[in-house]
Parts: structure tokens; C-alpha cells; sequence
């Protein structure tokens, strides 16, 4: 599946699944996809004139194990794997919170 044409209502489908993360640096991982919202679209568009709505997810990982703002290979067993951005938004007693804009 290409990145551009995933839609915030696919990964709804997914809310509490594992995304798993095999780095060759870090140590296998799975992150937790906890939210799935639309963004203001603005003026998006693609050259045909369709183009999905901006949206962001939230994922959960665990405190013991936080990554870095990078690109990361996230592989799903429904969705396959993506290269997504993901960036630390915040940190609590349940873990760490990574947000990935789709645009």
C-alpha cells in the first residue's frame, strides 16, 4: 500500500493495534495505536484533484524503550510495512506518546 493513499478511517479500523518496529539499531518494539484524528485540510490536493485529508496518529510505547524523533519502519499485519515519522509528544506513568502526521 502507498503512504499517500492511507486515509485517517483505515487506521481507525486499527485503533489498540501493535505496530511493530524491528530497528537494526534498537531492539524490537511494538507501539500501541491509541488515536486516529482528521487535521484542518487546507489546500491539499493531488494532481487529479483527490487527495486524502491531513490526519495524525497517536502511538503508545513503552517507557523503558523511547525512541527518537526518525523515521521508523512500522509493519502491521493488515497494513504492511510503512516508513513513518514519528516524534515524542509526551511522556506519563503508561509510556511514551508518538505522534506521526500524514499530509
Amino acid at each position: 500500500m502507498r503512504l499517500a493513499e492511507l486515509t485517517q478511517s483505515q487506521f481507525s479500523d486499527y485503533l489498540g493495534d501493535a505496530f511493530r518496529i524491528e530497528g537494526e539499531l534498537e531492539a524490537c518494539l511494538n507501539l500501541q495505536l491509541i488515536e486516529a484524528t482528521h487535521l484542518s485540510s487546507g489546500r491539499h490536493t493531488k494532481s487529479n484533484g483527490q487527495r486524502p485529508e491531513p490526519f495524525a496518529l497517536v502511538f503508545q510505547g513503552p517507557q523503558t524503550s523511547p525512541l527518537d524523533q526518525a523515521t521508523y519502519q512500522l509493519q502491521h499485519e493488515h497494513l504492511g510495512e510503512l516508513p513513518v515519522f514519528l516524534v515524542p509528544i509526551d511522556q506519563d506513568e503508561e509510556g511514551v506518546y508518538y505522534e506521526a502526521i500524514f499530509n
